[in-house]
């Protein structure tokens, strides 16, 4: 048991000198927290969000087949802490006002870049589209 203990030490140790200090993240610069939002729906789908509660509503449109980005710049990109994303939709696609009210992730970007945000796209939840929701595609 001790030779096996000695053994692991050894090769943690020997693991980490291969390591520079300065070594980056493995996640990168954290430059934004990333979340972007894509409509698969026939609907144009006018949404809010806000970002950290108390924070404004912002409304933004999204068209069928759009994509439209939210992002928040960290203070400092070792500073990888943001406020909380919420979104407010009309889920309804009739004349009736429902909303639902999600809060969302987001992941750690290196640029405002959809490939590196959290994916997530409105879609139809009816056969007939009557009802849309928001999922996350990954």
């Amino acid at each position: 048991m001790k030779i096996k203990a000695l053994f692991l030490l050894g090769l943690w140790l020997l693991m980490g000198s291969f390591v520079p200090s300065d070594a980056p993240d493995w996640r990168g610069n954290c430059n934004y927290a990333l979340a972007c939002i894509g409509n698969a729906t026939p609907y144009t789908i006018t949404y809010t969000v806000q970002w950290g509660f108390g924070g404004t509503w912002t409304s933004w449109t999204l068209q069928p087949g759009g994509t439209m980005m939210h992002w928040y710049t960290y203070s400092t990109w070792d500073n990888c802490s943001s406020p909380q994303l919420r979104i407010n939709f009309d889920f309804d696609a009739s004349y009736n006002n429902n909303y639902k009210t999600y809060d969302l992730d987001r992941y750690q970007a290196e640029s405002v870049d959809c490939y590196w945000g959290k994916p997530y796209e409105f879609q139809c939840n009816a056969v007939n589209c009557s009802y849309i929701d928001l999922f996350t595609l990954d």
